[in-house]
């Protein structure tokens, strides 16, 4: 199958499910109502009635945060396949992947989106240093011919091992780090 009928069909099974989740929820809504309702957040003189109102402020945006999640997921996914140059899915990167998706949709649905940096310290941490690196790197080899770092080695648990701090200890600090950001994530849960 050629890859435009593929990006066709994959559209339409998009297209049918946002239509199906639109009308599915405590209230069915027809597909007429759902049109009508469109349409009235384009007209500004027509008053909005409780099915409107659902549509507009409750469903729709809900719809539209699932799909931007679902991309940023597949972009992520992508990426992490790219980054540890693997063509074939692996089950231990694949096992990560669900496990980080099913904790960012669960944080979404309790709307607790800005837990998530906190949960994930250390690996963004490990991120952002990888980040700082390159940008600086290249940045420097801009400006002055020669590219400079800010550690000795990215991600930052290299920058130890080449400081001389033995491996088994940095992963347990960082796994001592990780457990006291995931304890106080869980804290900072409870208060709110």
């Amino acid at each position: 199958m050629q890859t435009s009928v593929k990006v066709f069909v994959l559209c339409l099974i998009l297209c049918i499910s946002l239509v199906t989740a639109l009308q599915f929820g405590a209230k069915f809504i027809s597909l007429d109502q759902i049109i009508s309702a469109l349409m009235s957040m384009i007209d500004a003189n027509t008053t909005a009635s409780m099915t409107d109102t659902i549509i507009t402020d409750i469903r729709l945006p809900r719809l539209i945060y699932s799909v931007l999640t679902g991309i940023g997921l597949s972009l992520v996914g992508l990426l992490m396949q790219t980054v540890t140059r693997n063509a074939l899915a692996d089950p231990y990167v694949l096992g990560v992947s669900s496990g980080a998706s099913t904790g960012a949709v669960f944080a979404i649905i309790i709307h607790k989106e800005l837990l998530i940096p906190a949960l994930c310290g250390i690996f963004l941490m490990e991120n952002l240093s990888v980040v700082m690196q390159v940008s600086y790197f290249k940045y420097t080899k801009r400006k002055f011919g020669e590219g400079r770092r800010i550690f000795l080695m990215a991600p930052l648990h290299h920058h130890f091992q080449k400081k001389g701090i033995p491996e088994p200890k940095i992963v347990t600090r960082f796994w001592i780090i990780g457990i006291i950001l995931a304890v106080v994530t869980i804290v900072t849960l409870k208060i709110r």
